[in-house]
């Protein structure tokens, strides 16, 4: 079930009041502008006019720390199946970049009723333009790349339950493969920020479990959490 609205606070509230009385079908909610949309650790998400916003709502079978990797390779995915020439990959954990800049954001919250919700918003027609933004973005229509909101949430809707599925089916390995495609930065020196703490190293993928691996000198280190920074 897919539904429309104009202007929402956020679509992960609206679909965060629908869970209260879940009926167990997933349901995505999309509307055309967010007047408080959020991304990770309570930053903001900007909300222009003409890109995407969407949330999914629905009941989970897989492990939740999977979502960010299945979300991430979905939409890498339908770039790819969109604009086959655009350079696509993934910074860890799961920001998806055009050409090095940052086009999509993912949070993930729990509902009521023992649901998940995946809210994701996709820069179609234009990045925001700010100097607090944390890192490079970007927008799909300024690389040449003219996608309707409901052509993009089709295409990714399709590779994300395609993705869900085979990991229901055979857990994480698959897809830690197929993010490790994606993967921007791989052997290659990166700095983490966790908050009061920095750490430089060389990126080396992840493990089994989605954690960062960073090698400084001969050890490798897994990093749960974190924003990497990469050299141009």
């Amino acid at each position: 079930m897919w539904q429309d609205f104009g202007e929402v606070n956020s679509t992960n509230t609206t679909a965060y009041a629908a869970s209260k009385d879940f009926d167990g079908k997933p349901k995505v909610f999309t509307a055309l502008s967010q007047k408080q949309g959020r991304g990770r650790i309570g930053r903001k998400w900007v909300s222009l006019k003409g890109n995407l916003f969407f949330s999914q709502l629905f009941y989970l079978d897989v492990p939740i720390s999977y979502l960010v990797f299945i979300s991430s390779v979905s939409i890498a995915e339908s770039v790819k199946a969109l604009a086959p020439k655009l350079e696509v990959s993934i910074k860890w954990p799961n920001d998806v970049l055009v050409k090095g800049g940052k086009i999509s954001g993912i949070l993930i919250e729990t509902g009521e009723s023992n649901t998940v919700i995946v809210g994701i918003g996709v820069n179609l027609v234009s990045a925001p333009k700010a100097d607090n933004i944390l890192y490079k973005v970007a927008d799909l229509r300024s690389m040449g790349c003219d996608i309707s909101r409901e052509q993009f949430l089709q295409t990714y809707l399709r590779h994300f339950n395609s993705n869900l599925a085979i990991c229901k089916k055979d857990g994480f390995l698959p897809l830690r493969q197929k993010w490790m495609s994606y993967a921007a930065g791989i052997d290659k020196e990166i700095l983490i920020n966790q908050g009061a703490k920095q750490q430089k190293g060389i990126f080396k993928g992840i493990d089994e479990q989605g954690y960062l691996l960073l090698k400084q000198g001969d050890k490798i280190t897994n990093i749960a959490v974190g924003d990497i920074f990469l050299k141009d």
